[in-house]
């Protein structure tokens, strides 16, 4: 511990002697962290970092800002102060500098922005914080100021702005439970499960299972999707007509004769899955092994499921945005269609997307066993 001394009264030496801002040993217990740019921290790498500092000390000095009652809150170098804790050390070396709470957001946010170890994530959540600071302030051009200030172009800052405010739930999970990082893969999921939920959660339920989905793959199902909607163009009424090549009525009558065809009896399927009736079961039947049921589902199967809960938890999630009156307005709707109809998924998918619970088709099934009494 002599070293790590030493070291703190070189350090502390060394800047009493410039005229910036001064260095002085605080104690731990003093300083507080509250929501950083970062969020997430590797635990192994705080080990780490740890036992770094056990051998040779602090070497950078951590920044706080005085806050009420003798306390101090962290602009940056909040790993550092884990770490120390964790070596056991009462102080730490700290600069202190008083200021707003506005500019040591901007610090904080210009300091931790470029770290190589941020995940999208954390780097979306901060981008989205700045972003609402910023127009707060009424900027009117946020995203080139932010631009400005990350050195990035402005087409990456408006897409992790995205991320942060537009992504849908169940893509979002995928970033968050570490699926994919990619930021244009996420984005273009995001437009195919609003396009069409069918494709769109059933390339979500293959990333989540392992499989090597490209943003190729995602943009050529999305480009699919768009071209499944049938054109429109105007006749010369100005009626809308679909584009759709029509039987040539001048056609010769013998050239439209086709010859019967004889009809056979198709071989019947030996089975055919039926998504209603499998919910049904799920819900009501006693002996049932959820898990083992869901697992056991081809992947269409599995998403032809999620189509029939997925849109009662996009309006719970809908209503959540709009404010508690209309959650309560929603479910309320909800609970007296389930007077006429037997069920209580769809309503408490609803509560589901109205809590901010992320969208998880097991969850929902077992939470409403659970409610009517079977789990």
């Amino acid at each position: 511990m002599s070293n790590l001394m030493k070291n703190i009264a070189s350090i502390s030496d060394l800047m009493a002697a410039s005229s910036g801002p001064q260095i002085t040993i605080l104690e731990c217990h003093l300083i507080e962290c509250r929501v950083q740019v970062r969020t997430e921290f590797n635990d192994e790498t705080i080990k780490e970092l740890a036992d770094d500092i056990m051998a040779r000390g602090v070497q950078q000095p951590i920044k706080v800002r005085p806050i009420d009652d003798g306390r101090y809150l962290v602009i940056f170098g909040e790993r550092r102060l884990r770490a120390a804790g964790l070596a056991g050390l009462a102080t730490i070396p700290a600069i202190i500098e008083d200021m707003t709470d506005s500019t040591a957001s901007e610090i904080q946010f210009m300091e931790n922005i470029h770290r190589e170890d941020l995940s999208t994530a954390d780097l979306a959540a901060a981008i989205g914080k700045r972003y609402k600071q910023l127009k707060t302030q009424d900027v009117s051009n946020a995203v080139d100021v932010i631009a400005g200030q990350v050195k990035k172009s402005k087409s990456w800052v408006s897409k992790h702005l995205a991320i942060a405010t537009k992504l849908n739930s169940v893509v979002a999970e995928l970033m968050q439970h570490g699926h994919t990082q990619d930021v244009e893969l996420l984005l273009i999921l995001n437009k195919l499960v609003e396009a069409k939920p069918s494709e769109g959660l059933d390339m979500v339920h293959a990333i989540r299972a392992g499989e090597n989905i490209t943003r190729k793959d995602a943009r050529e199902a999305l480009k699919n999707t768009e071209q499944d909607k049938p054109a429109v163009e105007s006749d010369s009424d100005g009626e809308a007509a679909t584009k759709q090549k029509a039987v040539n009525q001048n056609e010769p009558a013998e050239k439209s004769k086709t010859k019967p065809v004889e009809q056979t009896t198709p071989a019947a399927h030996p089975y055919q899955f039926d998504p209603a009736e499998a919910l049904s079961a799920l819900e009501h039947e006693e002996n049932i092994d959820v898990d083992e049921f869901l697992t056991n589902l081809e992947t269409q199967d599995h998403t032809k499921l999620d189509e029939l809960v997925f849109p009662h938890w996009q309006l719970g999630v809908e209503a959540r945005e709009q404010g508690k009156d209309e959650v309560i307005q929603r479910v309320f709707l909800q609970a007296m269609k389930l007077q006429e109809q037997e069920g209580c998924l769809a309503l408490r998918a609803l509560l589901a997307g109205s809590m901010g619970e992320p969208f998880d088709l097991a969850a929902i099934i077992y939470s409403t066993r659970e409610i009517i009494g079977l789990d």
